[in-house]
């Protein structure tokens, strides 16, 4: 999926992905041609948490470790 279609998606701009990716928040995948962000369903799936915690004030430290502490079981 690539960010324009993650956005749209979750209902926020292709910016707040890239801030989220710079935080380490989420990070996507690189297309190896063009270099553009490319989402897997397992990061998909890791950035509607990272909104659901945003939206119920969850810290974005607590979010981070949380996704990195957890198997991927999804891609």
């Amino acid at each position: 999926m690539s960010i324009s279609e993650l956005a749209a998606a979750l209902g926020v701009r292709p910016s707040t992905l890239r801030h989220w990716h710079a935080e380490a928040l989420v990070t996507p995948d690189r297309d190896p041609v063009r270099r553009t962000r490319r989402y897997t369903p397992a990061q998909v799936r890791d950035a509607r948490i990272v909104l659901d915690a945003i939206e119920f004030l969850v810290s974005r430290e607590v979010v981070r470790t949380e996704i990195r502490g957890r198997p991927d079981t999804v891609r």
